[in-house]
């Protein structure tokens, strides 16, 4: 047995040293090997048959240790030298002797440099996953730093039936659009979105859900060849468990035909209108009116009737004009307690019924979520009187989100706040000609004042309308015979005249005295009238886009005092004598300014507007004006004209151009924001005790 140890041994060394490793025997075996005089064949004698040894271990065996030194390689001798390049005795030996990723420190292992994990650093998600499931685990790629977030509404063995983002296809949903639908129809898009880059649409390439419209007719609607639109998304087939209570959430941007209420009178109806209808008075009488070109979302389950848990009219039949979400897009949430352990279909459906006013943007779907409500029910769900708790985030809004279904009982999801930034690091747009700061938890992106080359002022588009005739601007509806927008070549009345001489653009009569149409319009309603310039490519650097432009407003606000402002006079009611600038961009008039800010007049004079277009870098537009008197009265006054218009790059910006830009400063008691000088600024308000 102590031969074959010491066989053992002896190989074991002979093998070390084949790999270029200097051995040092151990004292027992050295004894043992100076007293006993055993040539190596016995020792191999002495091995048992089973044992295999390679040929060249035998080779090996036949030496003296010396001899087979001598005959190794010279890779294999052992240097006696001091250590080359790259070799350490401890780690700061390694630093700047190796190429390393963010995420890596360099260490000193038994005499090499090497690479290791920066406990401090990640460059993968995987990399900060904190052993929570009910945190997220994202890494930030710029700053390399890990953010664990906890997720809402998550507790352990919380299951996930669906997570539809949209972003590689249709995540299952399947549509049946209605025959006549044409070019309107769901599609994947990157237009908007909520998360990520992309959503599931309805409408068409023009961003409207009029099929007149195609992108070879410039998008411009035909009444003559439109037809209604209808559709059915169904998701996938969801077998709800019978342990756990579930609920459906979605994100939604809508912008439709506007309900009944917002030009007819609301009546008083009993038995109040169901979900789809509206109390309006026709005729002297209440009635409840069906709107058209509502969504509405239905459950579908198994030996049940379809229930419809959301209408749209619950909002308004748009998404559109919430200052907390002024992206436009709203979380909605269902309870399906009711169908807890079936299988369950949601179907989002929609229907105009008619050919008429469907040049509205459409409807977008994103994240849509079906998941179980975890059981600590007191920190998810919220009513009126149960609020939520704040979950320490200063990007996210503590806020109950109503169950659709179940008015007045919701659930907490605490929401991403639109535009919310807590570091620079959060605002940065990619773009090496942009200093990205976050200032007060808004991002902030503006050209670097040290690269010349980043920013050069220039002018994309102007029109002074003294020449004629208007080749660049072209009537996109108006509802009179008599009065619209057209040419004042010769100025007119030097109050709505032109500044600065030659001609101006001017909505009113052809004497340019008034707005007045003598001849009867429908429904008591006033002129109105909209005019577009011709498309204008704007950049997509980071430079700032302005709109500028003359303008001389004379209406019936002009005889009010500017506190006494309120448009409309009557809530629901139509505005008067109101005029504002629109970007028609791909199908979608977007209101940017509007005589609101001037509390409806300039008094006669003329006055410099300036309108900020950031908001449509890279994209093609149309700078639209539109007035609309609203009603058949008080139209005497001269009206309204613009001039010397004109679309501008600049390279810096102002802090503000209109008191409504300042809304956000805080001012002391007595005093209100205001903008001065383009700067915001507190100003003393009158008659304040």
């Amino acid at each position: 047995m102590r031969l074959a140890r010491l066989w053992t041994a002896n190989l074991a060394m002979l093998l070390l040293a084949a790999c270029g490793q200097a051995v040092a025997p151990a004292a027992q075996d050295t004894a043992d090997a100076a007293t006993d005089d055993v040539a190596v064949a016995e020792v191999a004698d002495d091995v048992d048959d089973s044992v295999a040894v390679p040929d060249s271990v035998d080779a090996a065996v036949d030496v003296s240790p010396d001899v087979a030194s001598d005959a190794m390689p010279d890779t294999a001798d052992v240097p006696d030298a001091a250590p080359d390049v790259g070799q350490c005795a401890m780690d700061d030996d390694c630093s700047g002797k190796l190429t390393l990723s963010a995420c890596q420190l360099p260490h000193c292992a038994a005499g090499v440099c090497t690479a290791v994990k920066n406990p401090g650093a990640c460059c993968l998600d995987a990399d900060c996953d904190d052993g929570n499931e009910c945190n997220t685990h994202k890494c930030d790629q710029v700053q390399h730093k890990c953010t664990n977030v906890a997720i809402a509404n998550c507790c352990s063995g919380k299951v996930l039936l669906q997570d539809a983002t949209f972003e590689v296809d249709q995540d299952g949903f399947v549509a049946t659009d209605g025959a006549t639908n044409g070019n309107v129809s769901w599609q994947q898009t990157t237009w908007r979105a909520h998360g990520g880059k992309q959503s599931l649409y309805f409408g068409n390439a023009c961003h409207t859900y009029d099929n007149s419209e195609t992108t070879a007719g410039a998008c411009k609607p035909l009444l003559s060849d439109a037809k209604p639109v209808s559709t059915t998304l169904l998701s996938k087939t969801y077998l709800l468990p019978k342990d756990k209570t579930a609920q459906a959430h979605f994100w939604l941007w809508l912008d439709t035909e506007p309900p009944y209420s917002k030009s007819l009178p609301l009546g008083t109806c009993n038995p109040p209108c169901n979900p789809q209808s509206t109390c309006i008075v026709v005729a002297g009488a209440s009635v409840c009116e069906p709107e058209k070109d509502v969504l509405s979302l239905q459950v579908l389950a198994q030996d049940a009737p379809p229930a419809t848990v959301f209408w749209s009219t619950q909002i308004g039949k748009t998404t559109l004009g919430d200052p907390a979400r002024p992206d436009g897009w709203r979380h909605v949430a269902v309870d399906l307690a009711a169908w807890q352990g079936k299988s369950v279909q949601l179907a989002w459906q929609f229907a105009t019924q008619t050919n008429e006013n469907n040049g509205y943007e459409g409807i977008y779907l994103d994240d849509v979520a079906i998941e179980t409500i975890c059981p600590d029910l007191g920190k998810i769900l919220c009513s009126v009187a149960q609020s939520c708790d704040d979950d320490g985030l200063t990007c996210t809004a503590d806020t109950c989100t109503d169950y659709a279904n179940t008015p007045g009982h919701g659930v907490c999801f605490h929401d991403n706040i639109t535009a919310c930034c807590l570091g620079d690091a959060d605002c940065d747009d990619g773009n090496a000609c942009t200093v990205d700061t976050c200032t007060a938890n808004v991002c902030k992106s503006h050209p670097d004042a040290s690269k010349a080359s980043c920013c050069a002022p220039s002018t994309l588009f102007s029109d002074n309308f003294d020449t004629q005739p208007l080749t660049n601007w072209k009537d996109s509806g108006n509802n009179s015979l008599v009065v619209f927008w057209r040419s004042n070549p010769k100025g007119g009345d030097p109050d709505v005249g032109s500044n600065g001489g030659g001609g101006s653009l001017y909505f009113g009569n052809s004497i340019f005295t008034n707005y007045d149409d003598p001849s009867p319009l429908p429904n008591g309603e006033g002129p109105h009238g909209t005019a577009c310039a011709k498309p204008v490519q704007l950049d997509a650097g980071t430079n700032y886009k302005l709109l500028t432009f003359d303008l001389n407003l004379d209406t019936e606000w002009s005889d009010m005092p500017p506190a006494q402002y309120l448009n409309p006079p009557i809530p629901g009611s139509s505005k008067l004598d109101w005029f504002s600038v629109q970007i028609f961009n791909g199908g979608n008039y977007d209101t940017v300014w509007s005589s609101d800010a001037i509390q409806g007049s300039t008094q006669g004079k003329w006055l410099p507007v300036t309108v900020a277009l950031d908001a449509y870098a890279g994209k093609s537009i149309q700078v639209c004006v539109r007035f609309d008197a609203g009603d058949g009265v008080l139209n005497n006054k001269p009206g309204a004209a613009i001039d010397n218009l004109a679309v501008n790059v600049a390279c810096q910006e102002a802090d503000c151009y209109w008191d409504s830009d300042c809304a956000q400063k805080t001012c002391a008691a007595c005093q209100a924001p205001a903008c001065s000088a383009s700067a915001c600024v507190c100003q003393a308000v009158s008659n304040c005790p």
